[in-house]
């Protein structure tokens, strides 16, 4: 066995230990039975606490998991009204062009919140200022009397706030995200640690049959 080389040692290590969540969460599950009554020790970390960090740990990932699950992410649902903003304004279009003839319906495009950009008129796809433009579009229909249409005032109205509530979440979420996920990948790497420590006391104390021991305890790359 060379112990001596750090490049052997490391790949192998990154073998035993998983990168995923879910890998490492279900890893550090079949070691903790044979950790806590073993008489290894880590002088930095309590048995009972890791064994309650590893806990915490699966509730939350499993919990994040169910909500992917159970909700279409903000930026999805973002992009769906989007696609829906841009089919049903080349509508808005057509009521001007009857309001105010072929000469005179682009002048009044940019009160609409319709801009010209690359030769083709539409609403900024910047978030702020196509919640801008939603806004001008319903101050704009309202003042010129677009109410009965299928695709006027009231139609615009909801998709305005539509986009609003949308961007409201958007950036709960990216601020959620921010502290949230720092979180949980630091107490992930603490896991991984506490692995890597276990792994490596019995490599020191079991020179000649660690393989077998990490292999049992749960390390399934272990003798590889």
């Amino acid at each position: 066995m060379n112990v001596s080389d750090p490049n052997n040692r490391r790949k192998r290590l990154t073998r035993t230990i998983p990168r995923s969540p879910a890998g490492l969460i279900q890893t550090a599950e079949r070691i903790i039975p044979h950790f806590i009554p073993s008489r290894i020790e880590l002088f930095w970390k309590d048995k009972q606490t890791f064994q309650n960090e590893v806990r915490q740990l699966k509730q939350d990932y499993q919990e994040h998991i169910r909500t992917n699950k159970s909700s279409f992410p903000i930026k999805g649902q973002l992009q769906v009204l989007d696609s829906e903003i841009n089919s049903k304004l080349r509508y808005v279009k057509t009521y001007l062009i009857e309001k105010f003839g072929r000469k005179g319906y682009l002048k009044v495009y940019a009160n609409f919140g319709i801009h010209k950009r690359y030769g083709w008129y539409f609403m900024p796809r910047e978030r702020n200022k196509r919640q801008a433009s939603l806004g001008a579009m319903v101050t704009a229909l309202e003042a010129h009397d677009f109410t009965t249409q299928r695709y006027g005032l009231s139609y615009w109205v909801d998709l305005q706030e539509r986009h609003e509530q949308l961007l409201r979440l958007s950036i709960d979420e990216s601020i959620q995200k921010t502290t949230v996920i720092p979180s949980f990948e630091s107490r992930l790497q603490e896991v991984r640690k506490v692995l890597l420590a276990i792994y490596a006391l019995l490599e020191i104390q079991f020179p000649n049959t660690y393989k077998e021991i990490a292999k049992d305890w749960g390390f399934y790359g272990a003798s590889t």
